[in-house]
């Protein structure tokens, strides 16, 4: 890919970045993103990474729901950890209720013999606020009742600035050249709004690593990989399961999404280019509830610079790097 066209693809990449609302929401999976779905995926590989991520979701005209996230991740060779830092914003349309959020990762691998062992912790802090368009518009009307004496103020009510939310997380992740297999936790605790109760979730990731072969031996051009994350909580629970292709420059990947709460089941597919260092994935899938008779659809357009590893050791500069699980 020549200069210029990388040029105009980091200048998208960072205009995405600042122009669009919303945030990772919990129940909206990310597909490209792997930190979002676990915190032990900070500094994977040695690596680091940028990535920014916009989905949305729609059931009807009133549940319009978008969600928008900026990581950065890194590995730090004095710590022998990974750290990422989190920007969330976004919009639940149904209650015309707008969120921003930041958050922070430490994780720190246990090495083993030809596998390795990561558990990490993260903390996000969300502020939620009323819709701004909405709440102009309640304003412009500057009443507070009808003639029946209900108030006319449009969901989720009259003030502006709704309530503070803090999610800590903890993950756990075994990574072998096999398999990667992971677990992470979280509790919602709302402030501000005592109607609001504390939430727990619980998403499990599990992934085989698979390389093609040719005459009985190993070809790298491409690796196959089965995918199955599953999020639970106090009331919502949700599966994914999949097959991701990926070649030197391409991505392909089909999955199978179900909402077993709201008995909402559908797919999804994936395509994604990737240049050098830089990563763009498109994805679209749709669903439909037969119990209640009402179709869903669903996106995600993400960006990603991912930079691998580099040893840099000036005791012994000609040592062969080590060998990423």
């Amino acid at each position: 890919m020549k200069n210029s066209v990388k040029i105009v693809l980091l200048i998208l990449f960072m205009t995405i970045s600042f122009i669009c609302s919303s945030q990772i929401e919990q129940g909206l999976f990310p597909y490209s993103n792997n930190l979002l779905i676990n915190p032990s995926f900070a500094g994977f590989n040695k690596s680091s990474s940028v990535w920014s991520s916009l989905q949305f979701y729609t059931e009807s005209r009133r549940r319009i729901d978008h969600s928008f996230s900026v990581t950065y991740d890194t590995w730090s060779d004095k710590l022998r950890a990974g750290t990422a830092w989190y920007f969330y914003q976004g919009l639940k349309g149904e209650v015309n209720t707008n969120y921003i959020g930041a958050g922070f990762t430490f994780s720190k691998p246990v090495y083993l013999k030809n596998s390795e062992f990561i558990p990490s912790i993260n903390i996000n802090y969300y502020s939620y606020s009323k819709q701004w368009f909405v709440h102009m518009l309640d304003g412009l009307l500057d009443l507070e009742q009808d003639e029946s004496g209900n108030s006319i103020y449009q969901p989720p009510g009259k003030d502006f600035w709704l309530y503070n939310k803090i999610t800590p997380r903890i993950g756990l992740l075994w990574n072998s050249p096999e398999l990667t297999l992971g677990i992470s936790a979280s509790r919602h605790q709302t402030f501000k709004n005592s109607s609001i109760k504390p939430e727990h979730f619980l998403v499990a990731y599990a992934t085989q690593k698979t390389r093609g072969k040719h005459k009985g031996l190993e070809s790298h051009p491409f690796k196959a990989s089965p995918e199955l994350v599953i999020l639970a909580s106090n009331n919502l629970l949700i599966s994914r399961a999949g097959f991701r292709m990926e070649r030197v420059d391409h991505l392909l990947a089909i999955f199978v999404q179900n909402n077993f709460t709201e008995n909402i089941h559908g797919v999804s597919g994936i395509i994604g280019w990737r240049s050098e260092n830089l990563n763009v994935s498109l994805t679209t899938g749709g669903a439909y509830s037969i119990s209640s008779k009402r179709p869903a659809f669903f996106g995600e357009i993400s960006f990603g610079l991912v930079l691998p590893y580099k040893r840099s050791n000036m005791e012994d500069p000609w040592a062969p790097p080590d060998e990423p699980y």
